[in-house]
């Protein structure tokens, strides 16, 4: 595996360290709208670049979850609700574990949002102040079988490494 320095070179692999060919999957896959890029590294990164007047980040996950009222084990969605950052920001949804507390398996990014205030946003009502949007190839990059494989410990920053502050909302 690489550095995590933006822009140095690495290897490529999945954030449950799939040892598949780089090459099969367009990646990382950098994305422009309205001046804003995401740079989407696997299914379970992103680096968000642009312009400062990004306040506010918000990033749709889904993982393997206990749905309600049905109580039984499924594909459930959350938030990271990001904040206090320097751009470029290296967001890694699997350094949130502890918080989204998946059933088994990994947290995948679905969306990614960047808006320029700070506000208590949810998926549903998020568009006042949103600068662009992007989703993720969940089916291209065999997201869903990454989502239920258990990334290793390697890859999980500590709490203190963590580039931002913010809010994990669990399903």
């Amino acid at each position: 595996m690489g550095t995590s320095t933006i822009g140095s070179p690495a290897t490529v692999r999945t954030a449950a360290g799939q040892d598949r060919d780089p090459s099969q999957y367009d990646r990382p896959r950098t994305i422009t709208r309205n001046g804003v890029e995401f740079t989407q590294w696997d299914c379970s990164r992103v680096i968000v670049d642009g312009p400062p007047e990004i306040m506010q980040i918000l990033v749709s996950v889904q993982y393997n979850g206990i749905s309600q009222p049905e109580g039984i084990k499924d594909t459930v969605s959350g938030t990271l609700d990001i904040r206090q950052f320097e751009l470029p920001v290296d967001i890694r949804v699997n350094d949130h574990l502890r918080e989204f507390n998946p059933v088994d398996g990994s947290v995948v990014i679905e969306t990614v949002t960047v808006y320029n205030s700070v506000g208590k946003r949810t998926i549903q009502t998020s568009d006042q102040g949103r600068i662009a949007s992007v989703g993720w190839p969940l089916s291209e990059w065999d997201c869903y079988e990454v989502q239920q494989m258990t990334p290793p410990e390697r890859i999980i920053r500590a709490p203190d490494e963590i580039p931002y502050s913010y809010e994990a909302n669990p399903y």
